[in-house]
């Protein structure tokens, strides 16, 4: 199944194997992401932080693209919360209420 249109509200749907289909929608960031520990040459470019996710790219039609969010920047806490891995900070991001603010500490 093709990806949803942009939507201010990222919804996803798909069919499971009845007949009934389920829809989920989330908060996102709108970012490609990835981990500071997954990546040698990023962690020497992000001098004094060893942890932490970094955004390589920001899509044009994503909540990211409204903000001060640039590629390179490290996330490095999402509402205090320490964010290590990129599924880490799925998890954060998706379980935030969608339209609810919520604070990224950065390092830039």
């Amino acid at each position: 199944m093709a990806r949803p249109s942009a939507l201010q509200e990222k919804a996803w749907c798909w069919r499971c194997c009845r007949t009934s289909c389920k829809l989920y929608v989330r908060a996102y960031l709108g970012v490609q992401i990835k981990a500071l520990r997954e990546d040698a040459t990023l962690r020497a470019q992000a001098k004094d932080l060893s942890e932490g996710v970094v955004i390589t790219a920001i899509m044009s039609d994503g909540p990211a693209a409204k903000s001060d969010l640039k590629p390179g920047d490290v996330i490095v806490t999402v509402d205090g919360q320490a964010v290590k891995t990129a599924q880490e900070l799925k998890n954060q991001i998706r379980s935030k209420k969608i339209g609810s603010e919520w604070f990224l500490l950065i390092n830039k």
